[in-house]
């Protein structure tokens, strides 16, 4: 499967139409979709039509940029006029909106192609409605693939669209990014508009891209706003990298942990120098995210909820819950975020970047529990991934980073003793894409990781 950059060249030099481009992902989908559920709309006409005016539109000499015939796909979150959006859930089910959100409009502008809409967990939390279906790892159908964007990485990945939008509230681009061995940006707090797309937390959600390459990625992401990243190529024996043994270590799988270091050695090895530093502690970890991003949901679900209770799956249950939180326990934990986002922000007077893993684990296992019906099919009733001994913190290497806002960048950094990927995790000082984007491309220049594909695609 060609990079969006690769096609891109391609396409600008007349040696491959958008239609053909498009014709072949949609051929994808027909065969490979049927098992792996990452699209819940497939825009099918609508992207031919839209392909042939981007040929011709090439041909007259009116050549938009690298995304200009690319067959992209977004997740069922955003907002697209005249198409379905159900944000997961049987609430929004049929909804079909009356415009686009800022960043379908921007991809639209670009020249970008629109195959369709990506599956997610209910309302972008960490859980599917039972009766809807769940995507399925491409590197193993009983491994977790992330949460919430997870149709986005199981589409790239498996090569159904060349690029997806994701949203990251506490990790949801980069859990599947690092689950389906993709590279996934959450870009700095409020750089990518979030006009359109439904929110969880209106304080922590992130706009942000899921694709195959770094360079992919840059090409996505500037696409999604008004000025373009500056491109950089910084030595890298300028570049003073924060590493905190401890932080990488502590409660964390041993393999993880490994490949990470490993990923840090060759930047070392390349040029840069590695600081010692100390990560501060967000107070509460994982039950600070829980309560800050359901205490807001439920602010942004008072149309629906309760009235609607019965057309909500487990995330109603978790918006019960937050009716429940005390005013004080919230606001207690917005100050640990602030806290958290003041100390983090404090060691870039010292280091330029920070790396570190982006899961704790390896892709778990899924639990299965039951069997239901869902249309003709029956599927496991999957209601979370066994995280065993790493149940209480889940969320160490994501969720911290969304209410600090810093960018970050998970890319492919090896894969474990079982064949699943592991994912390098790096965070940027504010604003600052284009270190950890120059960083990220060095790295891939040095390594292959992220050209290895899964099993069974026809790659």
């Amino acid at each position: 499967m060609k990079t969006i950059k690769e096609t891109s060249n391609l396409i600008k030099a007349g040696k491959l139409s958008p239609v053909e481009a498009t014709r072949e992902l949609l051929g994808r989908i027909d065969i490979y979709d049927i098992e792996l559920n990452s699209f819940v709309t497939v825009c099918g006409d609508y992207a031919l039509e839209r392909a042939a005016e981007c040929e011709k539109e090439i041909q007259s000499g009116n050549y938009i940029g690298p995304l200009h015939g690319i067959p992209i796909a977004v997740k069922d979150i955003c907002e697209t006029q005249g198409v379905r959006t159900s944000v997961g859930s049987k609430v929004l089910h049929d909804w079909v909106p009356k415009r686009d959100a800022e960043i379908v409009k921007n991809l639209k502008r670009s020249g970008a192609i629109l195959l369709g809409k990506l599956n997610m967990t209910e309302f972008a939390m960490g859980l599917y409605h039972p009766e809807l279906h769940r995507p399925k790892n491409p590197w193993g159908k009983d491994v977790w693939v992330g949460a919430s964007s997870s149709g986005s990485g199981v589409a790239v990945s498996a090569g159904l669209c060349m690029g997806a939008i994701g949203t990251d509230t506490g990790g949801s681009i980069r859990y599947p990014s690092a689950t389906c061995s993709l590279v996934g940006i959450k870009p700095t707090y409020e750089l990518v508009s979030r006009d359109g797309v439904f929110p969880l937390s209106r304080r922590l959600d992130h706009v942000g891209p899921i694709c195959r390459s770094v360079d992919d990625a840059e090409i996505f992401l500037n696409s999604l706003i008004d000025t373009d990243i500056p491109k950089v190529n910084t030595p890298l024996n300028n570049i003073r990298i924060g590493v905190d043994e401890e932080y990488i270590k502590n409660g964390v799988n041993p393999e993880v942990s490994d490949l990470v270091f490993q990923a840090i050695n060759v930047f070392e090895e390349l040029g840069a120098k590695l600081i010692e530093v100390k990560v501060p502690t967000l107070v509460g970890g994982d039950d600070t995210w829980v309560t800050v991003t359901l205490v807001d949901a439920l602010k942004d679900h008072e149309e629906f909820f309760p009235r609607n209770r019965s057309l909500y799956g487990p995330f109603g249950d978790q918006l019960e819950g937050a009716a429940d939180i005390e005013p004080a326990v919230f606001e207690q934990c917005i100050t640990y975020g602030d806290n958290f986002r003041q100390d983090f922000n404090k060691l870039f007077d010292d280091v330029d970047v920070i790396m570190c893993p982006t899961m704790v684990t390896i892709p778990p296992a899924l639990k299965a529990r039951n069997s239901m019906r869902v249309g003709d099919d029956v599927m496991s009733d999957i209601s979370d991934a066994d995280w065993g001994e790493y149940s209480d913190r889940i969320g160490k290497f994501t969720a911290p980073f969304n209410f600090s806002g810093n960018p970050t960048i998970s890319l492919p950094c090896g894969f474990s003793s079982s064949r699943l990927p592991v994912s390098l995790q790096i965070i940027g000082k504010q604003l600052d894409e284009s270190t950890i984007i120059s960083l990220g491309k060095q790295y891939q220049s040095a390594t292959n990781w992220h050209s290895i594909n899964p099993p069974g695609f026809g790659f």
